[in-house]
Order: structure tokens, then C-alpha cells, then sequence
């Protein structure tokens, strides 16, 4: 019976050691039991069991893997004995180990007191019998325990664009005793506290090892964005450590800018810029504009807020003229996470037209040699103009609803200036005349000839004037005229003539844009004098005085002497028809006195002081007044003698 309880003793340790796969020892107290003195052997010599069912029994398994706590452990023992141990870093003898009463033996109390290490462990199983202690002991096992934590670490997000980022470990990922680390994240959980609650939620990270410093590189997804990301690191033994980073959604908002051109060599004289931004609310938009691409734009929070409701014409009352840059910015409202989107563009701007102009219109003449067909009128600015934004494009002239002809333009202290020479023909005097001049941008000043010759042209007034000086005739006034002849008379009939000799001179006051010709009727013969160019009016001795505010109108002076078939010593009917370039004429206008009454001319080639004036009757003559004059002239050979009656 003795032997049998024995060898089911030893029958059911053998098989609780090897259900567990793991050093093991199970001791029965009934003599001693020795252990051999080498350590790596797991055999035990166990003496038979006492019959007694009050056996001191040790019993101890402990796994290969590193553990954190007991609950893999199997440490039973008698429950009336006493479980002593102590632990070594390196393989001891048996012998070498001493015993339970050593001072370096530690009661194992549940293991409430064992230290976290990697080494060898022996127990003792001890228990009064009989005023005797009854020991019974086990052979070294090797165990590894951790319940420290891995070492605290850190991460942070790193931005790869306003999008896309990564998460990395910003401090090397450690632990004290069992290492080989494992990393898993989840998102908005970070009460797991078991290793295998992590492992079914988790997404596993691989670690990078930099030369035993451990660390991750995560890209980041967009599931991931508003959302906290828990980081677990645990050990071999299951500890865990954890740390978490909240991704905001930190992307900017995108900015949409059309309408600009930024071709440096082009101008724009409108702005229809378009800068929007998606989304559209809880976002603003800024702006800036230099003269320079600044290297620094600033802080949107200096600039301008931009107006989406602007249109072209508001535009250009807030945006600068000439060679700029804009910046925009587009930034969430009271929103520091995002990124604020910024863009810069170069542009052209310039609203401003050239400045104002005159052109002034010469006389016609004609061009030398002398063979052309028209003549021709020069048009030139009368002061200089200027253009100080995208400078001067092109200056061109156009007649009528023609097209436009370039004028070469010259640069004059600063601004410019022009002049051309253009036909004065048919087109010239029935259409208007309008210079452009024309900036790089577009813009436009126009000045506008009428038609040089839009009406026929007029004779205003002709009179009889005498100036002692020819530079004063504009000075001098109409002579008065008299009654001349006896109404009784053949030879001197009664007639109103002015008294005119070789030093007076024609006034004709003339309405035309292009005199060519004055064509005098001298008592029913015509004589044509030409004016169409200064040497023929300086040969046929005619003076004329242009209006400078209206070329139109002009004063001709025609010297009495100039006049054919005049008859001396008397009484002369003279008419005028003026003639312009292009063969228009006017009414035929006569001579009228100082008070506009139609008039002769008494012509008398020499000069008053050698007339001799008798008086005689004549029938009553009412003045303006009312008044009767009973006065008269009668000629008598050369001389003319005043007669009163």
C-alpha cells in the first residue's frame, strides 16, 4: 500500500509539470529530498510519501515568458507551512543556495513583496513537526517578472501639406526589463487596460529600431482628423504605457483667385478680379498690395479685408495704379488650428487716361515741290500732353468714320508731343477730324476737328478801310460814305460810294475753313485773286489775319490798288465771291458803308487833297433821324467840288 501511494505521488506531479511546459518541481516530504548539484537538470528524487495524509507537499511552476503578476505561476504548498525563497541572477550549486534560515531568505507571503527581475528562484516549504522543523525544498527555477511600465514618450504630428501629415514618436520608445515592444493605436479610447483588449481594437505599428533607440513614422489618415489618437506601447510582460495626440483639422481653406493677368508686359484699364474661397462661410479674405513682390507679406490680421461684392468699377477706387503686387489670404474666422491660404500676383492696373490735348490747324498751303493736287494743312499740338501709367501706346488720326492713320510722336520734357501734315481735300473739309492718343492699357484722349469745310463759305462783311501803318488794319474802321451825282445827271447819276484811293484797302470778313480764292467783280468784269498758299496771297498783296480762337474766321485785306478795270474819277460797283479748296463759293456779298448800307467806291488813284468839291442841289434826303438834308456832290472834270445849297 506504501509503494502504491507513493507512486501515484509521483505520478500526478509529473503530470501537472508537464501540463504547464515550464521548469517545474513537486516535492513530498517523507525522509529528505536531495537535489543534484547541477542546475540545468530538472529531475527530481523524490522519497516515498508517508502513509499519513498529512504530508508537507511544495509544488512550483513558473513560465518561460516574461509575466507581470502571479496569475501564471503555480507556487502550491501545505497550507500549515511556512513558503520561504530567495533569487539569484546567476545559476547557483544546490549547495551553493544555503537554506530557508539564511538572513538573505525572504518569506514569500503570495509574492506581495518580489521584485521585478530576470534570474534563478528557489523555495522552502517549512513546517513544525514535533518540535522539529520539516522542510521540504525545490530546485532553482528560472523566472522573469516585470510589472514596471515602459518608459514614458512623446509624439507630434508633422505636416507634409495642408492635407496630408504623419504622427512620429518625438522621444525614443524604452522599457527597463523585458522590451520587445509592441505599439498599436485607436482612436478616442484611451481606458484599454488590457493587452489583449488593445490587440482586438488596436492597428498595430511597426517599431524602427535606430541603433536600440525604438521609435514610429505613422502617416496619417483622414479618419483620423478631429479625433484623439491613443498610442499603447506594451511589453513583453504585458505592461502598458500610452500617449495620445488630438489631430485638429488644420487644413486651410482654398483660395480662388481669376480674372488677373499677370503677364508683366500687359495693361488692363478694368479690373474684373474674382477671389473666392471654399468654403465660403466662416472664412475671410484679405489683401495687400506693394510695388514690389515683398520676400515678407506679414500677417493677414494687418491687411485689408477683401469684399466679394465688389465689382469693377469699386475695384478700382481700392486698388493702386500701375506696376503692383497683390497678396491674398484666405483664414477661418477666430480659428487658429487651420492654415491660412495665401497666393501673390503681379499686375498691370491703370485707369487714368493721357492727359488733355490741343491740336492746332494750320492755314493750307501746298507742299513743295509744288505738284500736288491739294493742298495740304498741318496739325500739331499746341503744348506738351502727358501719360504716367502704362505709358503711351500709339497716337493716330482718323476723318470721319475712316480708319485710324499713326502719327510719329516725340518725347518733350517729360510727356509728348506731335505734328502731321494732311491733305486738305474733299474728305478733310466734310468730315470731322478726331486725334487719339492711346495708352498701353487702352485708355483714351480724343480731340475733334469739326468738318474744315462742313458749310459754304460765307462772306460776313466787305468795307472800305484806311490805315496809315499795314501792321494797324485790324485796328482800323469802316469809312463813311456820301452821296455822290445829281439824279438830273446822266454823266454823274445820283449814287452812295465811299471816296477810295490807292492807300485804303477791301476789308472782307470771310466764314471758311479753307480759302482758296477771292474773286472781285469790278463793274461786271471778274478778277480772281489767289490766297490758297502765303506766297500767292503776298504776291496778289492781300494781308490776312486769322481768328486764333476760330480758324474759321479770318480777316482779308485787299489793297485798292490790287483792283482791275476800276474807273478813275468815279462811280464803281464792285461785288465779292470767295472760293474754297474744294471749289465751294459763297453768296456774292457787296460793299456795304459805316452804317451797313449798300455801297460803290468813288475811285480816285492819287488821294482827297487834290479834289476840288462844289455844291449844288439835290432833291431832299432823309437822315436817320428824320431830318431833311438839302446837300450834295457834283463832279466837274478831275476835281470834285462840294456845292451846298
Amino acid at each position: 500500500m506504501k509503494n502504491a501511494k507513493r507512486m501515484f505521488a509521483f505520478i500526478s506531479a509529473l503530470a501537472l509539470a508537464f501540463s504547464y511546459n515550464a521548469p517545474s518541481f513537486v516535492a513530498i516530504a517523507e525522509d529528505t529530498v536531495d537535489l543534484k548539484d547541477s542546475v540545468g537538470q530538472q529531475t527530481e528524487d523524490v522519497s516515498e510519501p508517508t502513509t499519513e495524509e498529512n504530508d508537507l507537499e511544495l509544488n512550483v511552476v513558473i513560465p518561460d515568458n516574461w509575466t507581470n503578476n502571479f496569475d501564471e505561476w503555480t507556487v502550491d504548498v501545505s497550507t500549515d507551512a511556512t513558503l520561504y525563497y530567495k533569487t539569484s541572477e546567476t545559476p547557483l550549486a544546490n549547495h551553493m543556495w544555503g537554506t530557508y534560515s539564511d538572513s538573505d531568505a525572504k518569506l514569500w507571503n503570495d509574492g506581495t513583496a518580489f521584485e521585478d527581475g530576470e534570474g534563478y528562484i528557489k523555495f522552502w516549504a517549512v513546517r513544525k513537526q514535533d518540535d522539529q522543523d520539516e522542510v521540504v525544498d525545490c530546485q532553482a527555477l528560472t523566472y522573469k517578472y516585470d510589472t514596471t511600465i515602459p518608459d514614458a514618450f512623446s509624439v507630434e504630428k508633422i505636416r507634409i501639406d495642408d492635407k496630408t501629415f504623419d504622427i512620429k514618436s518625438s522621444s525614443s520608445i524604452s522599457d527597463n526589463l523585458s522590451s520587445n515592444l509592441e505599439i498599436y493605436y485607436v482612436l478616442d479610447n484611451s481606458e484599454l487596460t488590457k493587452k489583449s483588449e488593445i490587440e482586438a481594437v488596436g492597428n498595430r505599428i511597426s517599431l524602427n529600431d535606430n541603433n536600440g533607440e525604438y521609435g514610429f513614422n505613422l502617416h496619417g489618415e483622414p479618419s483620423m482628423i478631429d479625433h484623439e489618437v491613443v498610442f499603447y506601447v506594451i511589453d513583453e510582460a504585458g505592461n502598458i504605457q500610452h500617449t495620445s495626440i488630438v489631430i485638429k483639422d488644420t487644413s486651410k481653406p482654398y483660395l480662388s483667385v481669376s480674372g488677373i493677368d499677370t503677364d508683366e508686359n500687359k495693361w488692363s484699364n478694368t479690373l474684373n478680379w474674382l477671389v473666392t474661397s471654399i468654403p465660403t462661410e466662416n472664412v475671410s479674405i484679405y489683401y495687400k498690395t506693394s510695388d514690389k513682390n515683398e520676400f515678407d507679406w506679414g500677417a493677414y490680421e494687418s491687411a485689408s479685408v477683401w469684399n466679394s461684392e465688389w465689382d469693377s468699377e469699386a475695384l478700382a477706387d481700392v486698388i493702386p495704379e500701375n506696376h503692383h503686387y497683390v497678396h491674398f489670404w484666405a483664414a477661418y474666422d477666430n480659428d487658429s488650428d487651420h492654415e491660412v491660404a495665401e497666393e501673390t500676383f503681379h499686375y498691370n492696373f491703370d485707369k487714368t487716361k493721357p492727359t488733355e490735348f490741343a491740336v492746332n490747324m494750320s492755314d493750307p498751303f501746298w507742299p513743295q515741290p509744288g505738284n500736288s493736287w491739294w493742298s495740304q494743312r498741318s496739325f500739331s499740338t499746341d503744348a506738351t500732353f502727358y501719360e504716367n501709367g502704362s505709358g503711351i501706346e500709339s497716337v493716330t488720326y482718323k476723318i470721319g468714320n475712316g480708319g485710324e492713320q499713326y502719327i510719329a510722336y516725340t518725347e518733350s520734357n517729360g510727356g509728348y508731343k506731335f505734328e502731321i501734315n494732311i491733305n486738305n481735300d474733299e474728305n478733310l473739309a466734310n468730315n470731322a477730324l478726331t486725334f487719339i492718343v492711346r495708352d498701353k492699357a487702352k485708355n483714351e484722349q480724343t480731340f475733334v476737328i469739326d468738318a474744315v469745310n462742313s458749310s459754304k463759305p460765307i462772306i460776313k462783311e466787305a468795307s472800305v478801310v484806311y490805315s496809315d501803318n499795314k501792321e494797324e488794319l485790324e485796328k482800323a474802321t469802316s469809312k463813311h460814305s456820301l452821296i455822290f451825282g445829281d439824279e438830273r445827271s446822266k454823266t454823274y447819276p445820283y449814287s452812295n460810294a465811299v471816296y477810295a484811293n490807292n492807300n485804303d484797302y477791301i476789308k472782307l470778313e470771310v466764314d471758311d475753313a479753307s480759302l482758296n480764292s477771292i474773286i472781285v467783280n469790278v463793274n461786271g468784269k471778274q478778277q480772281s485773286l489767289g490766297v490758297r498758299n502765303q506766297q500767292e496771297t503776298e504776291r496778289n498783296g492781300i494781308i490776312v489775319y486769322s481768328d486764333k480762337s476760330n480758324y474759321r474766321y479770318k480777316n482779308c485785306y485787299i489793297p485798292v490798288s490790287k483792283l482791275n478795270g476800276l474807273n478813275k474819277q468815279g462811280v464803281n460797283t464792285i461785288s465779292f465771291v470767295i472760293k474754297s479748296h474744294n471749289n465751294t463759293k459763297s453768296e456774292e456779298a457787296y460793299l456795304l458803308d459805316s452804317k451797313d448800307n449798300h455801297c460803290d467806291i468813288f475811285y480816285d488813284p492819287k488821294d482827297q487833297d487834290d479834289s476840288t468839291v462844289s455844291f449844288s442841289a439835290t432833291p431832299q434826303y432823309v437822315d436817320a433821324d428824320g431830318k431833311k438834308i438839302l446837300w450834295g456832290i457834283i463832279f466837274f472834270g478831275r476835281d470834285c467840288n462840294y456845292h451846298k445849297r
